[in-house]
């Protein structure tokens, strides 16, 4: 997802209809444990700066879709996308590369800052992947920014819809999210 897609690609048509596919799928809870891993990755993947507006909002309407079908499973990978986001703002400056940084994070695949090891084993178990490179890199490329509204937004979403379940999980059909698509 680094290099953006001319919207006449085929490369691009093809992204578009694999993300309505995707969007169809998050909207079935009986699909979730299945898939959520591999879609939330991916979805996740698209949250960068390069990536096209249009992507984007897909990306974030899946998410959405994923988290009304366990709130807090997604609520809390989400957050911790988060934390770990913030430990490295805190520790790196723009001008660390990406390599440097993983190398700094990891030894031997092992966690060695010990502020981001929890975050990174939820992580890890959540999208189900072993803790990497991979990981992190995706938490690197993250747009801060629309991880700090994707919380925001749950946080409406509780809210608006904590009176309908006790436990704070419920099954929603919500075709969009954000309109436009």
């Amino acid at each position: 997802m680094k290099n953006e897609l001319r919207r006449e690609s085929y490369e691009y048509k093809f992204l578009l209809n694999v993300m309505s596919f995707f969007l169809n799928i998050s909207r079935d809870e009986k699909y979730f444990e299945d898939t959520h891993s591999y879609i939330l990755y991916f979805c996740l993947k698209c949250l960068n700066r390069v990536t096209e507006e249009k992507i984007k909002k897909i990306s974030l309407n899946i998410i959405c879709n994923l988290f009304l079908s366990d709130i807090p499973k997604i609520k809390r990978g989400i957050e911790n996308i988060k934390v770990i986001k913030e430990r490295m703002n805190s520790l790196y400056d723009e001008n660390t590369s990406e390599k440097d940084i993983i190398e700094n994070i990891l030894l031997k695949e092992q966690v060695k800052d010990i502020l981001v090891a929890q975050p990174l084993h939820f992580l890890s178990c959540l999208l189900k992947m072993e803790i990497s490179k991979e990981i992190i890199a995706l938490i690197i490329n993250v747009d801060y920014n629309l991880i700090n509204f994707l919380i925001f937004y749950f946080d409406l979403l509780s809210e608006k819809y904590k009176y309908k379940c006790s436990l704070n999980q419920h099954t929603l059909l919500v075709f969009s999210h954000f309109r436009g698509f």
